[in-house]
């Protein structure tokens, strides 16, 4: 009967010892679990893919896919020449958020907008080289849609 007795309690201690080994484990990987959730989180915050559109040369294309205007922008300014008129647009810049902007007109060779003119752009990527955006006049709810493609890294000698 000692003998049983012993065995079992061995059996249990093995047991015991074997369910605290799959309990650390459990930990450590519910601790990497939440570790990888926190950096992932942390990095979102950190980096938007708005970023890659706030310096660049870009392309505005209509539905068709055709270019329509090409757009330099650096941080605080923005120019647009339409390839078709070679109407020109300077805007200064101001980012009110990772993805959204406002653009006060500096300067046009157009009689369709006058210095002081602003706008607010949305930006909506679709992934790293194009995205659509919704622009409209501050003071107004009327919005128009574009798609644009980045077409360099830098901003063009347009200025």
């Amino acid at each position: 009967m000692l003998i049983i007795e012993a065995q079992f309690g061995t059996t249990l201690a093995i047991l015991h010892l074997l369910l605290i080994n799959e309990m650390k484990r459990m930990k450590l990987f519910g601790l990497v679990i939440v570790g990888t959730f926190s950096l992932c989180t942390f990095a979102q915050e950190k980096y938007s893919i708005c970023d890659k559109f706030k310096v660049g040369t870009f392309e505005i294309v209509d539905r068709k896919g055709r270019s329509e205007m090409i757009v330099s922008r650096s941080g605080t300014r923005q120019i647009e020449v339409n390839k078709r008129n070679a109407d020109t647009y300077a805007y200064e810049v101001e980012w009110l958020s990772d993805c959204q902007y406002k653009l006060t007109m500096l300067s046009t060779n157009t009689k369709k907008g006058k210095k002081g003119d602003t706008f607010i752009v949305s930006l909506f990527p679709k992934n790293f080289e194009t995205y659509e955006y919704t622009i409209r006049s501050t003071g107004s709810k009327k919005k128009k849609s574009f798609r644009v493609k980045k077409i360099g890294n830098e901003p063009s000698k347009l200025y």
